[in-house]
């Protein structure tokens, strides 16, 4: 099975659901991650970091598709735009699956990029996508504090010791910031796993699916 993960900036995919990648690959599944936004340092050399994270995790090498000078800054880049790249993706990695940002996440970056996703996943004929969920940030996608709408998950993704490890050693990788969300990482899961019955877990929102 393809999988396709769309991200608005490396470090998304491993903070939103690290554990559920590295179980999928686990797993024989073929993960592609595209990030839309920055992942160039000052002298435009691409960041060390996500190709490390994705062998720890096992996806393919993650591609940048759109460059920003600062994050959060989408807002100035036509979702149309946005769009169009995340088709290209489609046609590409030719996904069952497709993972996308929430819609009432509180950084714009997330939300364009979410944007962006529903417009190119929506149903049509000969698509080979069959389900659509979005993904939590920890901490930023409830920091809007229910201005954009809620997240409210309905899947649960049970994890491993194994999964959360790699997941939180991912984001260390990535520097301070993402290392700051370790306690996060592992707090979010053990309570997700609490609410669906398993000690460990990632919680998305089913966006669509059709069987």
């Amino acid at each position: 099975m393809n999988v396709l993960v769309c991200a608005a900036h490396a470090d998304d995919e491993c903070l939103s659901m690290g554990g559920t990648i590295a179980k999928l690959t686990q797993a024989g599944h073929n993960v592609y991650c595209w990030f839309y936004f920055n992942g160039f340092n000052c002298n435009g050399v691409m960041q060390y970091q996500p190709r490390e994270v994705a062998k720890i995790l096992g996806t393919a090498e993650p591609p940048f598709v759109m460059r920003t000078t600062v994050d959060n800054e989408a807002d100035t880049i036509p979702v149309l735009d946005i769009a169009r790249n995340i088709e290209k993706a489609i046609a590409e990695t030719e996904p069952e699956i497709v993972y996308m940002p929430s819609v009432h996440d509180l950084n714009i970056d997330h939300r364009r990029v979410a944007e962006a996703a529903l417009a190119a996943t929506r149903p049509v004929s000969g698509s080979t996508i069959h389900r659509v969920l979005s993904y939590e940030v920890p901490c930023v996608t409830n920091w809007a504090f229910g201005q954009f709408g809620h997240f409210v998950p309905n899947v649960y993704e049970e994890l491993d010791e194994s999964n959360l490890n790699k997941k939180t050693h991912g984001a260390r990788l990535y520097g301070d910031i993402a290392k700051s969300y370790t306690h996060a990482i592992v707090s979010l899961a053990e309570s997700r796993g609490c609410t669906s019955g398993f000690r460990f877990a990632e919680a998305f929102e089913l966006v669509w699916e059709r069987r």
